[in-house]
């Protein structure tokens, strides 16, 4: 049976679709994002004061305003996403595994972003001579970025985890196929057991398949909200 519904419930009924919408193109830009400003980058696993006068006075903007809002942004938009996929028995489980998404990863943006900011203000050369300037960012390279690692590590656990109690989630609840929980489970699975160094093949490879991996579960919660949001319009 069709049903007609009112103006107030008509508004209300396409917010999930229109909100799944703007967090699925949100998702991608943010996901090419992160690839073009690790291309511009360039990172090794160190960072030199002759690697920052090469990046130049664009170095701090683009973390500021690409990478940082890239994985903040992109996580805020996994999680809505994320969201979408709970249904029936699965829908606390997947609910929370989008929220640690989006805590996790919130907290390593603004970790990432604010590892950078020394870097920055050491290369500087309106703030510090040259010869001081690449000591700072020697000294800051081996000690100051060890004191940053138990925060990265561990929002990048809070990630890793939520994306696996999502996967769990909707596939309980019927909403993510089978292949696409073992693709999580194995991504997992490698980043945490495979031996690898920031651009080596592996890790280039490894970061590829994660973004493919984030672009398809972001996929079928877009889907999933938009088949919802149109069946309950229809009366279906």
């Amino acid at each position: 049976m069709h049903t007609t519904l009112a103006p107030h419930s008509a508004t209300r009924l396409v917010a999930p679709s229109t909100s799944s919408t703007i967090a699925f193109v949100a998702l991608l830009i943010a996901l090419v994002a992160r690839q073009v400003f690790a291309i511009w980058e360039g990172y090794d696993g160190s960072m030199t004061y002759d690697d920052l006068r090469r990046l130049g006075d664009a170095y701090w903007p683009m973390n500021l305003l690409v990478f940082g809002p890239a994985y903040a942004i992109g996580f805020t938009a996994q999680a809505i996403l994320a969201w979408r996929l709970g249904r029936g028995r699965g829908r606390v489980v997947t609910w929370l595994g989008a929220t640690l998404l989006l805590v996790g990863g919130t907290l390593f943006a603004l970790v990432a972003t604010a590892h950078s900011l020394p870097y920055d203000w050491a290369s500087h050369r309106g703030i510090l001579d040259e010869a001081t300037g690449r000591a700072v960012v020697e000294a800051f390279d081996t000690v100051g970025t060890a004191s940053l690692v138990p925060y990265i590590l561990a929002a990048q656990a809070v990630i890793a985890l939520g994306a696996l109690v999502t996967a769990v989630g909707a596939r309980l609840s019927g909403t993510l196929p089978t292949w696409v929980l073992v693709a999580v489970i194995l991504l997992v699975l490698a980043f945490a057991l495979v031996p690898s160094a920031p651009g080596t093949a592996i890790t280039i490879g490894l970061a590829l398949i994660q973004t493919v991996v984030w672009a398809v579960l972001g996929w079928f919660g877009f889907r999933h909200a938009q088949r919802g949001a149109g069946a309950v319009r229809t009366g279906e």
